[in-house]
């Protein structure tokens, strides 16, 4: 129990002081999500692996994207992880995203192919990011405009951190 603990309150740790070490060299939020790799000690350990699953990570979406301005829209994703084997469908339904694991749309606007973290670039706003990322089959048109309505510190004004 006590290993439990301190690994866990080391990787806690780890994680908030690297990513204020990022933040502080100018990079934004989604950016330090990207780069804080967790040393080969903490890794290895099955309680402080990846603290993001892909259900987080469409929930996560659903928050920070712009529903008055995809209010009239109706727009499908299929998502393949190629390293998990899971399959979604994300309908961004009028504002709201859905996601429904295990189901495919065959109608569906595009479809996204890769691993989970490669789908974190979804989070950034840019397409260009997120297609060299992961691979992107269909509407192109349809998947700007998901991404271009997705606002990281939507509500949160900037403001820069110092630390002593």
């Amino acid at each position: 129990m006590n290993e439990y603990m301190l690994n866990t309150a080391a990787v806690y740790k780890f994680i908030n002081d690297q990513t204020f070490q990022y933040l502080n060299d100018g990079y934004v939020e989604t950016e330090c999500a990207h780069m804080v790799e967790l040393p080969a000690a903490f890794v290895g350990n099955w309680y402080t692996r990846d603290n993001m699953t892909a259900e987080m990570l469409w929930d996560y979406l659903g928050i920070i994207i712009d529903k008055q301005a995809m209010a009239d829209s109706d727009i499908q994703v299929n998502v393949k992880l190629s390293d998990t084997g899971q399959e979604f469908r994300l309908r961004f339904y009028h504002g709201p995203v859905l996601h429904f694991e295990g189901m495919q749309d065959a109608n569906a606007d595009v479809t996204l192919t890769g691993p989970l973290k490669g789908m974190q670039a979804l989070m950034g706003g840019d397409v260009d990011t997120l297609k060299a990322a992961v691979q992107v089959e269909g509407n192109e048109d349809a998947l700007s405009q998901v991404v271009s309505n997705i606002h990281p510190s939507m509500g949160v004004p900037a403001f820069n951190i110092v630390e002593p």
